[in-house]
């Protein structure tokens, strides 16, 4: 059930996203195969035409990029409000202790920020390690 694929190229090429959703059957007819799979030439060709099946690995963040981004999240922006906001009252009104809150909090907002890219520089790197377990080509 091979099929000449030079016009459907990007059906097969590009998966749509929906393929654990449908079944079986259609799966199979999307790709233009059967239950028996490809022969070695239409394997080649596909090959030729996708390019290998293998993940690419991404460009690197930077450090900085990665520590702006921890900013991002609900918690960071309510404290980094409540800084500013006792900021401001503490120029609008000096002496009433809202200059230690502020730093106080924004004390905490660096803090979090740097516990949360500290834990996520950890998490990347064990998954780079968890990748190299795996062969970078497997014959079925």
């Amino acid at each position: 059930m091979e099929t000449k694929l030079t016009d459907r190229k990007s059906k097969i090429c590009s998966p749509r996203g929906d393929e654990h959703k449908i079944p079986l059957p259609e799966f199979l007819q999307r790709l233009g195969v059967d239950d028996s799979g490809l022969s070695e030439q239409e394997a080649s060709r596909r090959l030729q035409e996708c390019g290998p099946n293998v993940l690419e690995e991404t460009g690197k963040e930077g450090i900085l990029s990665k520590y702006i981004r921890q900013f991002r999240n609900l918690f960071s922006i309510l404290l980094t409000i409540g800084a500013l906001l006792s900021f401001l009252g503490e120029y609008l009104e000096p002496g009433q202790g809202n200059l230690y809150i502020g730093i106080a909090l924004a004390g905490v907002v660096i803090l979090n920020s740097l516990s949360r890219l500290c834990r996520s520089t950890r998490l990347q790197k064990r998954w780079k390690v968890f990748g190299n377990f795996f062969p970078p080509v497997q014959k079925f």
